[in-house]
């Protein structure tokens, strides 16, 4: 639909799915094919390769490429699909992140060598800290932190508040499916995946970076390295990535309806009429 909605506007596209986002990661994201694409540019896909380092900072600059892009070639632009995650740092921004200097982290990691000494130090600015007495790795990062700024991260971000990146008002749609209708596509899905090769692609990205990759722990990958592993059948493997799929689609309704209370629902060929109506009225 979005792809539809996409041509009849003349929009470009940001995709805010999580996974599309990686190269070589094509069966397990389910990303749309280049005939899929056409001559529709898109932003989030394709974009870095497994082993490179995804965060919110590179959604940002993203987005605000595909703005660029959108306001330099005068299209409309369409922030489609994926985590609802990345749309509320768009609306609701995130504050700037200090660089840790390399006398920052030297500093910390001479601190952290008497551990018992730092503990009790960072509790005097930090009564409230939730890092534990023996957790060296975080006690390190706080200090890091601290030396950098001078601050604890309560005192930097409130002096620091975030700013929107997204500062005007938008209309944000969800497609309305039932649960019993979304539960067989999600099932149908599955089905695909593992017909098109999802076997073959998540043991190629293995071969290529090994299993411990971050990107690796998603669904679709996970359950198909423990089946490689010999830790579950294919059946099975199957079995879990329904049922993995399922609950994250129940957190991604909970989070969208705690997150986007004046989003607008609708079945798709209804919304399709509100966003192209929405279009045509700017």
């Amino acid at each position: 639909m979005g792809l539809k909605v996409a041509k009849e506007i003349d929009a470009v596209i940001l995709s805010l799915d999580s996974l599309a986002i990686y190269k070589q990661i094509d069966i397990a994201s389910a990303k749309p094919t280049f005939a899929e694409r056409g001559d529709i540019v898109h932003f989030g896909i394709d974009e870095i390769y497994p082993n490179e380092d995804f965060n919110v900072t590179l959604f940002i600059n993203l987005y605000k490429k595909a703005h660029a892009y959108a306001l330099q070639n005068k299209k409309n632009l369409l922030l489609l699909g994926g985590t609802g995650f990345y749309l509320s740092i768009l609306l609701d921004g995130i504050s700037p992140m200090p660089k840790i200097s390399k006398e920052a982290a030297l500093q910390a990691k001479k601190k952290v060598q008497n551990i018992d000494a730092a503990y009790k130090e960072h509790l005097i600015h930090e009564p409230n800290s939730s890092i534990a007495k023996n957790d060296r790795y975080r006690l390190q990062k706080w200090y890091e932190f601290w030396f950098e700024t001078g601050s604890t991260r309560e005192e930097y971000f409130t002096q620091n508040p975030p700013q929107p990146i997204i500062k005007e008002t938008i209309d944000i749609y969800e497609i309305e499916v039932e649960k019993e209708v979304l539960n067989e596509r999600i099932k149908q899905r599955t089905t695909k995946m593992f017909t098109n090769g999802l076997v073959q692609e998540v043991e190629n990205l293995v071969d290529t970076y090994g299993k411990s990759l971050k990107c690796f722990k998603a669904i679709g990958i996970k359950e198909v390295i423990e089946y490689l592993e010999g830790k579950c059948s294919l059946e099975e493997a199957k079995k879990l990535v329904t049922i993995h799929t399922r609950q994250l689609a129940k957190r991604q309704r909970t989070y969208n309806r705690s997150k986007f209370q004046h989003r607008i629902c609708a079945k798709p060929s209804v919304l399709k009429e509100l966003l192209l109506d929405a279009f045509q009225s700017e």
